[in-house]
């Protein structure tokens, strides 16, 4: 017999999930951008981003200060996500421990790589 995962009131033990699978990713937002996607083109893409290429760069334009943020959202990605473009760069961090007489005389420096990557 499998153990119970209902107390006697029939709320769910602690520790003990109703949906042990969780919520399936993203299935309305998938949805939502297929729809967005089939109906614009690349050339309409290419014509709205020349668009606001054009009003980043005018600086009389209203629109230019969302437009350079929006272009520079995808063309610089913000900072969480660097490690994606720096996938294979090699990383050396340095920890340094005690006062500045200890650490003129024996600095600590730890090599390794970025936890959570591929």
């Amino acid at each position: 017999m499998t153990a119970p995962i209902r107390d006697n009131h029939g709320r769910f033990l602690k520790g003990q999930s109703g949906n042990p699978k969780g919520r399936l990713a993203r299935q309305v937002e998938t949805r939502y951008l297929d729809v967005m996607m089939s109906q614009v083109t690349e050339d309409d893409w290419a014509e709205i981003t020349r668009a606001a290429v054009a009003d980043a760069k005018d600086v009389k334009s209203k629109t230019g200060p969302q437009a350079r943020e929006w272009l520079s959202k995808f063309i610089i990605p913000p900072p969480a996500q660097l490690h994606l473009i720096q996938k294979d760069t090699q990383v050396t961090i340095t920890v340094t421990f005690g006062d500045e007489e200890d650490l003129l005389d024996n600095p600590g420096v730890i090599e390794g790589e970025i936890l959570g990557q591929d």
